[in-house]
């Protein structure tokens, strides 16, 4: 307690007793510089992007159209910026809580990128498995047995008179 009846809260450097800040709580306002805010900022973005992940990642499981509006090329290069943040984190600055926090992000990025690329493989699989020429909702995969209404399917295709086929 200091005599003005407050507390003080020193903030030091890691392995040094040099002073960075004193933040005073009692009577008078507590002194905070920008490092500290910047600090307080960049912990707090980085909860809420560590937690935005997981609404995305549901969002991309339960999509039925192949993730189409995930874009591949944006989630790639967010893989590789968290990534590289990670290994310049560890390797160059020495700060394994960086390196952890931006890996855990590179992961997150991945599972989003390797969901999103399933459910584009499984929707074009499924697509290639009626037949080309089938309309909408006659895949035999969906079970649909219904008939046709409005569409129409082509059973041959033939040159029409005075027009030469390509074979010939």
């Amino acid at each position: 307690m200091c005599a003005s009846g407050g507390y003080d809260i020193i903030l030091e450097r890691k392995n040094s007793n040099i002073p960075l800040d004193i933040l005073h709580f009692g009577t008078s306002a507590m002194a905070v510089n920008w490092l500290d805010l910047i600090a307080i900022a960049f912990g707090a973005f980085n909860l809420l992007r560590l937690a935005s992940y997981f609404p995305q990642i549901a969002a991309v499981a339960r999509d039925q159209h192949g993730a189409t509006a995930i874009s591949l090329s944006c989630w790639s290069i967010w893989i590789g910026a968290n990534g590289t943040t990670a290994l310049y984190a560890w390797f160059n600055l020495g700060d394994p809580t960086l390196a952890m926090i931006s890996a855990f992000n590179a992961a997150c990025c991945l599972a989003v990128f390797a969901l999103a690329v399933y459910k584009r493989a499984t929707v074009r699989l499924q697509r290639t498995r009626s037949h080309p020429f089938d309309p909408p909702g006659l895949n035999p995969a969906e079970g649909s047995s219904k008939p046709m209404s409005e569409a129409a399917v082509v059973t041959a295709l033939r040159p029409s008179r005075g027009q030469r086929s390509a074979g010939s």
